[in-house]
């Protein structure tokens, strides 16, 4: 255990990503390709890791750092684990290093859902739309409201289609 706060520690020091940093990637990248919280089995695959008390360590520097909470014995994600870094502006013309720009954290579902309570993702069918920019296979974002006004794009239920 001393070992592995060492490493993360010197890593900070010399620049580098840290082993947190390594596996919170790769825990993301499972979350976002499966939209669920791996078992601490598939989380030692996942990580790379033989001990199960590995993951249970990288389980509690998510919850004490934001990424997770814990609600009996069910882990949940916490919007910092699906926000996407966002950086204020980048400069035209002028060459700028990701590394020069300190980004911070926003969960893109604030911008585009408004009412998650009344909000379903539908998967398009079809070439009709294709006009309005909305293809077949693209996900559309569909809040439940039953104005429309006029400009609207709708998806309506007609005769039980």
């Amino acid at each position: 255990k001393e070992h592995m706060f060492f490493l993360l520690s010197f890593c900070k020091q010399m620049g580098k990503q840290s082993l947190f940093d390594v596996y919170l990637n790769r825990f993301r990248n499972y979350y976002f390709s499966y939209r669920t919280i791996p078992s601490f089995e598939m989380c030692m695959e996942i990580l790379g890791v033989n001990s199960k008390s590995v993951v249970h360590r990288f389980f509690q520097q998510m919850i004490e750092s934001g990424y997770l909470t814990k609600r009996s014995s069910t882990y949940l994600p916490q919007d910092k684990l699906v926000s996407l870094p966002f950086f204020e502006s980048v400069q035209a013309g002028i060459p700028t290093g990701v590394s020069d720009v300190l980004p911070h954290a926003i969960s893109v579902e604030h911008y585009l859902i408004s009412h998650p309570q009344h909000t379903v993702l539908i998967k398009v069918r079809g070439k009709s739309m294709k006009d309005a920019g909305i293809y077949e296979g693209d996900v559309v974002i569909v809040e439940k409201d039953r104005n429309a006004r006029t400009g609207d794009i709708v998806v309506a239920l007609v005769d039980q289609e």
